[in-house]
């Protein structure tokens, strides 16, 4: 994750965006962050095969991952950027 300045990488909403997207990442296996990645949304799509920013949000599945980050992004006043991410799993 990206976002402007090193203050706001401290901030605990910054923080607290970053647990939670590593959370939705180790429970989805998103094929990719968003559709500039190649995934295009498919209506018939189960969470698991959309892109990371089109998944509802594990924690209130009403949101949608990229609504979590522009709502941090809202309240720390600077833009915040899932930019890529790496999923490891023991035993695969």
């Amino acid at each position: 994750m990206n976002c402007e300045t090193d203050f706001v990488a401290r901030t605990p909403d910054f923080k607290t965006l970053a647990h939670d997207v590593a959370m939705q990442i180790a429970a989805t296996d998103p094929p990719s962050v968003g559709e500039a990645d190649g995934a295009a949304p498919d209506g018939a799509a189960s969470p698991n095969e959309l892109p990371l920013l089109q998944q509802p949000f594990i924690k209130d599945p009403k949101k949608t991952i990229a609504d979590i980050v522009r709502e941090t992004a809202a309240k720390t006043g600077e833009n915040v950027v899932i930019r890529r991410f790496t999923r490891y799993e023991l035993g695969a």
